[in-house]
């Protein structure tokens, strides 16, 4: 009889600890997730969509007229590529205009004889994130986390006791990684913060932003506030911009992305 009140006693504390262990790999789980999610999101912010490399001072981002960025590398070598085309065709021995489709939105751009890619603005936004996160590791890649199962069925009182033990050593190493993700996490997004929010009113873009002509951004509202001054200093780099000819960023993790949608 005291020997299975004993067993009770620890059957029922093996049973609340595999439910503790079970909530925090399902905690982890989840900013896990967020983490990888961040990631990819950064990651198709700050690299060119032609040679999927980083942005950097070898390869700058350049905004074409269509507002997406390509780096400057890939602009060179597509234009260079359809003035050739043209010179050889036409027999031509003068730099000739040419035209060539945006890689991303498939729009005609045309570049005039005498421009070439860095005739194009660069979009600093995406050059200065993408400096802060330089080295930072965006793999994305997870650590899959095994289920708990349930091992306590017909178990002595030796067993339940070792059973007990190891989820007491797996509830301490959880406590440990949780910590440590969401460490990373806040790094993070502090090193992601101009991709994330306007440095004007630094909340959350709910919507791409304005590129204004430094090739810094500006959110919707707060351009729309100073928009009757004609100029807008820009936060970042306090240059004076006019309030017109602007453009848009589309290299910002705005409110219809993956990451704002399923973790803010």
């Amino acid at each position: 009889m005291v020997s299975n009140s004993k067993r009770d006693a620890l059957l029922k504390k093996v049973v609340q600890s595999e439910r503790l262990v079970s909530q925090k790999l399902k905690n982890n789980e989840y900013r896990v997730k967020r983490r990888a999610t961040l990631q990819k999101s950064i990651l198709h912010c700050i690299r060119c969509p032609v040679c999927l490399d980083r942005f950097s001072t070898a390869k700058r981002a350049r905004v074409l007229p269509c507002w997406h960025t390509v780096c400057e590398q890939c602009v060179t070598s597509i234009v260079k590529m359809e003035r050739d085309k043209v010179m050889k065709r036409d027999g031509l021995d003068k730099v000739p205009k040419v035209e060539f489709k945006c890689p991303c939105c498939r729009i005609m751009i045309r570049i005039h004889s005498f421009q070439s890619a860095r005739s194009l603005a660069k979009n600093r936004t995406v050059m200065a994130a993408a400096e802060m996160l330089e080295g930072t590791d965006l793999s994305g890649e997870t650590e899959v986390q095994v289920p708990l199962k349930e091992r306590h069925s017909n178990a002595t009182c030796k067993t339940l006791k070792k059973r007990f033990k190891n989820l007491e050593q797996k509830c301490s190493v959880l406590t440990v990684q949780m910590k440590k993700e969401n460490t990373l996490h806040e790094k993070l997004e502090e090193k992601a913060v101009l991709l994330l929010k306007c440095p004007h009113c630094r909340k959350l873009y709910k919507e791409n932003p304005i590129l204004i002509r430094c090739g810094h951004s500006i959110c919707v509202e707060c351009f729309d506030l100073q928009r009757e001054d004609q100029f807008i200093t820009c936060k970042t780099c306090n240059l004076r911009n006019r309030t017109f000819a602007n453009g848009i960023n589309y290299c910002v993790i705005n409110q219809q992305d993956e990451y704002i949608t399923k973790y803010i």
